[in-house]
């Protein structure tokens, strides 16, 4: 009976091996990470000298985390990331 109600918030999660509170921990530190290295980058462009590849690295780093993540078609294969299909 709540099935509808809670596909929304469990098919994703399910489609990355991963529970809703592993996936919204995931998310929400990959979130904070890429709002950090916004503002290193802001002050990088008032303030050349600092964090000259802070920002760079971050981004490269998350990618990478990502890119190890997997994704799983209906069928239960394993199907390449959007990461890993930009990486190619």
């Amino acid at each position: 009976m709540l099935k509808p109600f809670t596909r929304p918030f469990t098919d994703h999660p399910a489609s990355v091996d991963e529970t809703y509170g592993e996936h919204l921990l995931f998310a929400g530190r990959f979130g904070t990470t890429l709002i950090l290295a916004g503002l290193a980058a802001l002050l990088h462009g008032l303030f050349p000298f600092l964090f000259e590849r802070t920002a760079s690295r971050t981004v490269i780093a998350l990618a990478d985390g990502c890119s190890s993540r997997t994704k799983r078609s209906e069928d239960g294969k394993r199907r390449m990331t959007a990461a890993e299909a930009a990486l190619r």
